[in-house]
């Protein structure tokens, strides 16, 4: 019997162990509660503030407790490294990274077999090399170009000395304040060097819209753009290289999960579309409100930037909290909504077969009930906490507790604020911000594929690769049936024969 325990526990252990979504969470848990532990032995700070911090920067939210602005360049360094290793965009390279060492490991053991099965084998090789290259080059040239802008920006423009001199009590070089918040904007981390985040650069035009592109170009809009570089490196390249793009373009699920069919990235951006000029439109209702006594191309800006922002980064160019009910209202449902058509691309956007993508539509279908379940107990909760605590120099306190679990749950880090403290969360009880802290990594996970998700079920390449290559074979054969006409390139033709030959006569998939 004690045998027959023992094998079922290391069952479920291994299938545990091969959930990508499992890794993922202990990898983002861990670092927090050991950045955690730096930055109480560094700040004097209580551990559950120092807790909050750390959580806050691994999850990208930037929803603090304490001032900021406040702590040791140490704490800053620390916290800003776990904003880049937290980063969704780095590490959804971790599954194509491991791909491509799962197909050097097989050409080494299966190097006597038929030369067309090794043949396939580099070809896959190539294509998770060529598609890890593209994404780090994008990743490090971005924030790279946001860097210098912003570098000799902030080094030899009289306004931005101003803004530097006048925000804080100590200098801030220059070039610090360039690298540091072209990562956070990159990385949507929200984090600012300033007491009241971004408040002081509202009205400058330079700083604004270069931030606001590294906002879009690093989390919404990647997808999209990461297509349009591929397609155009399909038309640049030549020989393999071309060969292995446009086998990315047909195949993007199979290798990546932020590479999407096109058809789902025109979705994505549409409602990037609709959504950003719903909420850009509706902000005039603020004209003569919280943006009085700004200039007409200000208010354009600020309109502009906290509504890039709001749903990601959550830097503020305004007192959110001074903002109408109906506007919070606003950004407290598109908090929430903004990763949906993201979210739900990836589980409805797979190399499997027909039964498979139905489940992973019903999935995508309850995903909204489900993630509005967690919200609901988290704001049950602090609101039974809360309800004897003095919150008499505020007031609308169920909104601010919404507010703050939504932009928890949405890794936003905005807060309607409380007088005297960083945030809202800064007032709430310890236990309350225990909650907080679970809702944001929580909602850091929504939406990350399972360990059934073709482009990262290593354990299960086998059946992937059998399944493209059955699909490879059927394309070729359409292809030959439909038209005559020469393809454009001989090697991928012959690399289409080869792999319906040796399906039909036999050869191992790939294992």
């Amino acid at each position: 019997m004690l045998q027959r325990l023992q094998k079922i526990n290391w069952r479920r252990w291994r299938s545990l162990k091969s959930n990508f979504l499992f890794y993922h969470f202990m990898f983002i848990t861990l670092f927090s509660l050991f950045g955690g532990l730096i930055i109480w032995a560094i700040e004097d700070l209580t551990y559950m503030n120092a807790l909050f911090t750390s959580t806050s920067s691994m999850t990208g939210t930037g929803m603090y407790t304490i001032d900021y602005s406040q702590l040791t360049i140490y704490s800053k360094v620390i916290t800003l490294v776990q904003s880049v290793i937290g980063d969704w965009l780095l590490l959804s390279l971790v599954p194509p990274i491991l791909r491509y060492f799962y197909y050097q490991k097989q050409m080494f053991l299966q190097k006597d077999k038929d030369p067309g099965y090794i043949t396939r084998l580099s070809f896959y090789s190539r294509t998770c090399i060529l598609l890890i290259t593209v994404v780090l080059a994008y990743w490090i040239l971005f924030q790279l170009v946001a860097f210098l802008i912003l570098g000799l920006y902030m080094e030899y423009s009289s306004s931005a000395h101003q803004i530097l001199k006048t925000s804080v009590p100590f200098r801030i070089p220059p070039w610090w304040w360039a690298f540091f918040h072209s990562t956070t904007s990159f990385n949507n981390a929200g984090m600012s060097l300033f007491q009241n985040n971004l408040v002081p650069c509202q009205t400058d035009q330079l700083i604004l819209l270069v931030l606001s592109f590294n906002i879009i170009f690093g989390n919404t809009l990647f997808p999209v753009v990461l297509r349009i570089i591929i397609w155009v490196l399909s038309k640049i390249t030549y020989g393999l290289n071309k060969e292995c793009f446009i086998h990315l373009l047909q195949e993007p699920r199979h290798y990546y999960t932020h590479l999407f069919p096109l058809k789902e990235t025109i979705i994505v951006f549409a409602s990037w579309v609709v959504i950003t000029g719903i909420e850009y439109s509706l902000y005039f209702v603020e004209w003569d409100y919280s943006l009085a006594g700004y200039s007409v191309s200000d208010k354009f800006l600020i309109a502009y930037f906290q509504t890039i922002s709001v749903r990601s980064a959550g830097f503020n160019v305004v007192d959110i909290g001074s903002l109408s009910t109906g506007h919070l209202a606003l950004y407290t449902l598109t908090m929430y909504i903004s990763a949906y058509p993201f979210i739900i691309s990836i589980r409805s956007t797979n190399s499997k077969k027909d039964e498979d993508n139905k489940q992973y539509k019903k999935e995508a279908k309850n995903l909204v009930g489900r993630d509005l379940l967690w919200m609901y107990l988290a704001v049950i909760l602090i609101a039974y906490i809360e309800h004897y605590r003095d919150y008499s120099q505020a007031s609308n306190i169920f909104l601010r507790i919404v507010f703050e679990i939504s932009s928890g749950f949405g890794t936003v880090g905005l807060s309607m604020g409380y007088p005297n403290e960083a945030s809202f969360s800064g007032h709430m009880h310890p236990v309350s911000q225990f909650i907080v802290m679970l809702v944001m990594l929580f909602g850091r996970h929504r939406g990350l594929p399972r360990h059934v998700d073709p482009a990262i079920n290593i354990g299960k390449q086998r059946k992937n690769d059998a399944r493209l290559e059955r699909r490879m074979s059927q394309n070729n054969m359409n292809n030959n049936n439909n038209d005559n006409s020469n393809h454009s390139s001989m090697d991928h033709d012959i690399e289409l024969n080869e792999i319906s030959h040796d399906h039909d006569h036999g050869v191992p998939p790939i294992n």
